[in-house]
């Protein structure tokens, strides 16, 4: 275009600060991640400090202390993602990851038990290890909701084609999280994704948004299965990586 007939009434990239605004964001995508880490190591230490026999009234001041904690976790994680600049997709083991963050899916469970079926001949997917590892912890905290008294949470993989049909180590990685507990109804499963949208007192909504995004940006999917009553399974699919 002919620089006499440049439209100069919008102002440059520059002189908006536009670069200045893009490293702004990388920065405050980061610095999500590792407060979010943070509060991970935090959560799992607090949550454990609740289960040791003492007085009723310190057990009671770390349950607090753990909702406070899951909820600015939940904010964080929204933030990160939403950032997108410092996302790290690798190749990665997905039944590595899940069994090297067993334990903390564990104390995320509470008083639910954590079972493993880890029967995907190829597990091998593209994604940030810190969403995912966030996500299998988001999903956790969600069976324990679901599951206050106890129960137990199924996670389970298995290789499909495009079509869903099982496969042997091709196509796609269905990684499912069955839980135990009371189920949703028909409208909170339509509304189990949209941001801020909670059936708890006191949560933000954001686990499964999280969950969902996840799956997502490693190129997947994400459904979900109720039976009122009976339980839940939320499945996510990522392409297998090579």
């Amino acid at each position: 275009m002919d620089a006499r007939h440049r439209d100069h009434s919008a102002p440059s990239p520059e002189a908006t600060g536009a670069p200045a605004l893009e490293t702004l964001g990388q920065l405050a995508g980061q610095f999500a991640h590792d407060i979010n880490n943070l509060l991970g190591r935090v959560l799992v230490g607090v949550e454990l400090a609740t289960r040791i026999e003492g007085d009723e009234r310190v057990r009671t001041l770390l349950t607090g202390v753990v909702e406070a904690i899951r909820h600015q976790r939940d904010f964080t994680t929204a933030m990160a993602q939403a950032s997108g600049r410092c996302e790290q997709a690798v190749a990665l083991d997905a039944h590595a990851l899940i069994e090297h963050c067993s334990d903390e899916l564990r104390t995320a469970l509470g008083a639910a038990a954590l079972e493993l079926r880890l029967d995907a001949a190829d597990a091998r997917i593209r994604c940030d290890p810190r969403f995912l590892r966030t996500a299998l912890l988001h999903l956790a905290a969600n069976a324990r909701a679901a599951m206050p008294d106890g129960g137990r949470l199924l996670l389970t993989t298995r290789n499909r084609d495009a079509h869903g049909v099982e496969t042997e180590g091709r196509g796609f990685l269905l990684l499912t999280a069955v839980d135990s507990g009371g189920g949703m109804t028909e409208e909170v499963r339509r509304r189990a994704f949209e941001s801020f949208f909670s059936t708890r007192d006191g949560a933000d909504g954001l686990g499964l948004v999280q969950v969902r995004d996840t799956a997502r940006r490693a190129g997947g999917s994400i459904s979900v299965e109720t039976v009122p009553g009976q339980g839940t399974a939320i499945s996510l699919v990522f392409p297998l990586d090579g």
